[in-house]
């Protein structure tokens, strides 16, 4: 039997998994979650040996500075390496004022439908 001449046979995905992610591909939800379960056990190492210096450091700093300063810089440390880790993940997505702009323009057109 042959597929009628309206039906649009489906696409096939190409590549690997991680090929197909950064494509931009439609992922299977199973695919999500290894690729998430896999980011995070990447992201542990670097995390597990920068923790270790930065616990070294602060460990020597608590004899020469007060608790307070060192509390601070450990706080100012933690949102730094966050803040890289958030950037790094995020360099793919939609910036926020294009996905605003698209999402204002959808109200719009939802506005005058309505009217």
């Amino acid at each position: 039997m042959s597929a009628q001449p309206n039906q649009i046979a489906p696409i096939k995905p190409q590549g690997n998994l991680f090929q197909r992610a950064a494509a931009l591909a439609p992922l299977a939800p199973i695919e999500r979650a290894v690729l998430k379960v896999l980011t995070s056990l990447v992201g542990l190492v670097p995390a597990t040996v920068i923790t270790g210096v930065i616990t070294w450091a602060l460990t020597f700093l608590h004899t020469y500075l007060p608790i307070q300063a060192v509390s601070l810089l450990e706080i100012a440390l933690s949102a730094i390496f966050l803040g890289v880790a958030k950037y790094v993940s995020a360099q793919g997505d939609t910036a926020l004022g294009d996905l605003l702009a698209q999402l204002a323009g959808a109200a719009q057109k939802d506005a005058s439908k309505g009217m």
